[in-house]
């Protein structure tokens, strides 16, 4: 079967298949399957009632950012050490930094946390 594409408004093309569908349902047993019929679905199957997920419909859209590697890296270790500082018993769970001090750490040390594209 050839596969379809379809642009959304943006005009990114997207692939017509379940993975693609608003009725896509993921489920830890049984994996993907129809939202509509409750079967299970073959990577690339597509029926005719395939509706482009809402995710997909704002694919294209500008205003989004991309995190640094460095920040990434930065961010991993930070809650690395935190984690094996909380099993040693050298820190409570409520000493630990949360997502956003960890973040603001960074940007203070060493700036803004995306790139620029």
């Amino acid at each position: 079967m050839k596969q379809k594409y379809v642009r959304n408004e943006h005009g990114i093309n997207i692939k017509m298949c379940c993975a693609s569908c608003k009725q896509r349902k993921i489920t830890s047993d049984r994996g993907r399957v129809c939202g509509l019929t409750g079967n299970k679905v073959k990577a690339g199957n597509c029926c005719n009632q395939w509706e482009m997920n809402r995710r997909l419909q704002n694919a294209g859209m500008s205003g989004g950012k991309v995190k640094s590697w460095r920040y990434l890296s930065y961010y991993r270790e930070r809650w690395t050490e935190q984690r094996e500082a909380l099993t040693a018993g050298r820190i409570t769970a409520t000493a630990m930094l949360s997502v956003e001090e960890i973040r603001l750490e960074y940007e203070q040390e060493l700036g803004s946390i995306y790139i620029n594209l």
